[in-house]
C-alpha cells in the first residue's frame, strides 16, 4: 500500500514522496488498530460512552471497575462498535435520569451533554427521528438552566445542539427547516464571537456556514451557496494562513472543494479547477509531509471531481488521467485496506473512466471497466442490501448496452471494410 500510494502522489504532484515507509510492529494485535473514530458524516465526534458510564457509576457510589467486565471494548466492525456505544449510552442515561428524579438538579448539564453525544450516535446509524428527539431533549434542558449561566457559556452547547438537529433535518431532506436551526445556532455563536472571538467559536461559525451552504445547494440556490462558502473560506484562510492554525488545513481544503463543486453547477469549470488544485495541494502536503495516509480517500474524491471538471471543459485526456488516479487510490483502499464504504465511489470512477474511453474510441477498455463497475454495484445491492443503489445499477446497465451497440457498429464497419477490401482484390 505504501509503495503504490507514494507512486500515486508522485504522479499527481511531480515530486518524490519523501517520507520513509512506516515499520509494522508484528507484536501488535492488528485487530486493536481498527477502532471506530466515533465521528459522524458531519464531522462531529461523540465521546467514548464508557467515560459517561464511569461518571454515572461514581455519582451513585457504584464501583466503576465493573464496567470493563460488563462492557468490554468492541473490536468488531464499525457498525458493531457504534451499536455497542449506543447500548452503553442507554445505560448511562438510565442512571442519570434516576439521579435527577432523586433531586440531583446539578447533574442537568451532564445529562444534556450525554444526550447530545447519544444523538450523534443515532445520527450515525441513520435513526434520524431518534436523533432529533434527543437533540430536542438536550435543547430543552439547556434552555431550562440558561438563566444560571451569566457568562453565556451554555450558548455554545445550545448552538451545537441546534447544529446537530439541523444536520439531522437536512439528512431527512427538510432543507428549509434545517436552515432555520442553522440560523439559530449562528445567532448564539455570533454573540460569543462579539464577546471574546475565540478560535473555536470562529471555526464553529465557519462549520455552520458550511452546513448551511450545503442545505442551500440542495435547494438549488447556488448564488447563496457560493456566498456562504466564501464566508467559510474567509474565516479558515485567516485562521490557517494568518494565525497559523495548521490543524484546520483539512477543513480549509474541504471548503475549497465544496465551493468548487458549486461552481461546477454554474459551469465555471476553470475557477472550480483552480480551487480543486488548492485543495489537492493541501491534502498532498498532509499525506506527504505529515504522513496522514487516512486522507487518501479525500484525495481520491478530489481527483474524481477535478477529472469531471476537466471532462466538462472538453479535455478528455487530462480528465482520464485524474480518473485513473482516483481508481488507483480507491482500489488500494477498498481491496487492500478493506474500506468497503468507498466501493460505490470506485464503481463511479470505473464508469466515468469507461465513458471517457468510449468517447476516445477505446471501446474494449470501456467495456472491461463497466463490467467491474456493475460487479461492484451488484454486490452492494444484492449482498449488502444497499437498495438505494438500484437506480444507479440500472443506469450502468443502460450505459453498458449503449457501449455494446457502439462496439457492434464498429465491428460491423470493420467487417464491411474487410469484405470490400477482399472483394476489390478479387
Amino acid at each position: 500500500m505504501y509503495r503504490r500510494l507514494s507512486e500515486i502522489l508522485q504522479n499527481i504532484t511531480g515530486r518524490e514522496y519523501t517520507r520513509e515507509q512506516p515499520k509494522w510492529d508484528d507484536t501488535i494485535n492488528k485487530d486493536v488498530l481498527f477502532v471506530h473514530d466515533r465521528k459522524t458524516l458531519h464531522d462531529e465526534r461523540w465521546e467514548n460512552p464508557r467515560v459517561w458510564l464511569t461518571r454515572a457509576y461514581q455519582a451513585t457510589g457504584r464501583d466503576d471497575s465493573e464496567i470493563p467486565g460488563i462492557y468490554p471494548e468492541e473490536k468488531g466492525s464499525r457498525k458493531a462498535q457504534v451499536l455497542a456505544d449506543l447500548e452503553i449510552y442507554e445505560e448511562a442515561e438510565r442512571i442519570y435520569r434516576g439521579l435527577l428524579r432523586e433531586g440531583n438538579e446539578a447533574l442537568k448539564p451532564e445529562l444534556a451533554t450525554l444526550l447530545f453525544y447519544k444523538a450523534l450516535v443515532h445520527t450515525d446509524v441513520d435513526d434520524l427521528p431518534g436523533a432529533i428527539a434527543l437533540f430536542d431533549k438536550c435543547i430543552e434542558i439547556w434552555e431550562s438552566i440558561e438563566h444560571t449561566d451569566p457568562g453565556n457559556l451554555l450558548k455554545i452547547s445550545m448552538s451545537r445542539a441546534f447544529i446537530g438537529k439541523a444536520n439531522a433535518l437536512r439528512a431527512q431532506g427538510k432543507y428549509n427547516s434545517s436552515i432555520l436551526y442553522y440560523d439559530q445556532a449562528l445567532d448564539y455563536l455570533k454573540e460569543q464571537e462579539d464577546q471574546v472571538s475565540p478560535y473555536s467559536t470562529r471555526e464553529l461559525i465557519a462549520k455552520v456556514y458550511m452546513h448551511k451552504a450545503i442545505a442551500n445547494e440542495f435547494l438549488e440556490d447556488i448564488p447563496a451557496t457560493i456566498h456562504l462558502y466564501d464566508k467559510v473560506i474567509a474565516i479558515r484562510e485567516q485562521l490557517f494562513m494568518q494565525e497559523g492554525r495548521k490543524e484546520i488545513a483539512h477543513d480549509l481544503a474541504n471548503a475549497y472543494m465544496n465551493k468548487a463543486n458549486a461552481l461546477c453547477i454554474f459551469k465555471d469549470y476553470p475557477s472550480a479547477i483552480e480551487l480543486y488544485n488548492k485543495a489537492i495541494e493541501i491534502w498532498v502536503h498532509q499525506i506527504d509531509r505529515q504522513g496522514r495516509s487516512g486522507l487518501a480517500a479525500d484525495l481520491a474524491l478530489l481527483c474524481f471531481n477535478k477529472a469531471s471538471a476537466l471532462i466538462n471543459l472538453g479535455d478528455d485526456r487530462s480528465g482520464l488521467s485524474f480518473y485513473e488516479k482516483t481508481v488507483e487510490i480507491v482500489e488500494k483502499l477498498v481491496f487492500e485496506m478493506g474500506a468497503d464504504d468507498l466501493a460505490d465511489l470506485l464503481a463511479m470512477a470505473y464508469m466515468n473512466k469507461a465513458k471517457t474511453y468510449t468517447r476516445l474510441g477505446e471501446i474494449q477498455d470501456a467495456l472491461k471497466l463497466l463490467e467491474h463497475a456493475i460487479e461492484i454495484l451488484d454486490r452492494l445491492v444484492n449482498v449488502e442490501g444497499r437498495t438505494e443503489l438500484m437506480d444507479k445499477i440500472a443506469i450502468f446497465y443502460m450505459i453498458k448496452a449503449e457501449t455494446l451497440d457502439r462496439w457492434a457498429i464498429i465491428v460491423a464497419q470493420s467487417i464491411c471494410m474487410t469484405c470490400q477490401y477482399y472483394c476489390g482484390a478479387n
